[in-house]
């Protein structure tokens, strides 16, 4: 079988797999980390229903050391009122 992608859009496939997490798999959470400078992966993020729990220093590699990482969590709570916002900015 052969599956041709015409666009890629990374918000609905997040919120595809939160709908599984907390769906199917009855998640109470689901965590992500990401580099700060990062705001493309921010920005799904936030738009998908993650809250900002922290930031700490993560190895990067063995060249640079640390970086930054930014670190979100998202509850069932949090990604439903993401889902409602979204369609009722949609209608």
């Amino acid at each position: 079988m052969k599956m041709v992608i015409t666009s890629w859009n990374p918000a609905g496939a997040l919120r595809r797999v939160l709908r599984y997490a907390f769906g199917d798999l009855n998640l109470a959470a689901v965590t992500a980390s990401v580099f700060v400078e990062n705001a493309r992966s921010v920005g799904v993020l936030v738009k998908s229903g993650f809250d900002i729990e922290g930031r700490t220093l993560r190895p990067a590699s063995a060249r640079s050391g640390e970086r930054e990482v930014l670190l979100f969590k998202a509850t069932r709570a949090s990604f439903a009122h993401a889902a409602l916002s979204q369609a009722v900015g949609r209608a």
